[in-house]
């Protein structure tokens, strides 16, 4: 990859946000039978513009009977119907404001929001002996979310950009087993996994343009901090 990406060996991807509709409010809606997502983006006075898109899934909605037999039985500590209940969901937001201070430059705020769940209950009811009812309860998250602050200015062929941004992404995996659910010797464990990854940047880029060619240079300050799991057990 090209110095301009920090020496990063993988996982690079290169993003570039449109702006919104200087002339006149559009939209648009999609519909389908697992996710949507809507789309709007107009002009704020003469100078500035926006976007907003935001998509969301709702395959949850199609198992919501399972889901709220899990939950009342796990409130009363009796025996579920259904031995198994697997959900899964999800939703995005990115919006986009620019200001176009004059005819040679500009300042945009960008943000992006995206959050994943995943939920697994399983109950095992086992006779031999005395009665087993052992129960598992696994909820999974991931998290991310970022914003940018990115001024940028012309002076014809050479074209100055400078960006702040923080970004943090984490996960949260919660376990909960219960062993012997409505009987004297029930037990309960709960974990709870945390990951993060937090970035804070402060990039500026000059790029000259000559003919066919162009010549880049800039200097980019990064403060990284990474926790790669902290884990708590509650009894």
């Amino acid at each position: 990859f090209p110095a301009q990406y920090g020496g990063r060996t993988s996982a690079v991807i290169d993003v570039a946000t449109k702006d919104g509709n200087s002339r006149r409010t559009t939209g648009s809606v999609t519909l389908g039978t697992l996710t949507s997502s809507a789309f709007i983006e107009s002009p704020l006075g003469k100078k500035v513009t926006f976007y907003l898109a935001a998509r969301a899934s709702y395959y949850d909605l199609l198992l919501k009977d399972q889901r709220d037999n899990f939950k009342e039985a796990e409130k009363e500590l009796k025996p579920i119907t259904n031995s198994e209940y697997t959900g899964f969901s999800f939703f995005d937001v990115n919006s986009k404001i620019r200001w176009s201070i004059d005819a040679t430059s500009s300042l945009a705020l960008t943000f992006f929001l995206g959050n994943d769940y995943q939920h697994v209950y399983e109950q095992d009811i086992i006779n031999y002996g005395s009665l087993k009812n052992d129960r598992h309860k696994n909820d999974y998250t991931i998290k991310n979310k970022g914003v940018s602050l990115t001024y940028a200015k012309s002076f014809g062929q050479l074209f100055w950009r400078n960006t702040v941004s923080v970004s943090k992404y984490d996960t949260k995996d919660v376990c909960i087993d219960e062993d012997n659910v409505g009987y004297d010797n029930y037990s309960k464990n709960r974990t709870k996994t945390i990951t993060e990854i937090n970035d804070a940047t402060l990039q500026s880029r000059l790029e000259y343009n000559v003919e066919r060619h162009k010549i880049k240079g800039g200097v980019e300050l990064n403060r990284y901090s990474y926790n790669p799991g902290l884990e708590y057990t509650q009894f």
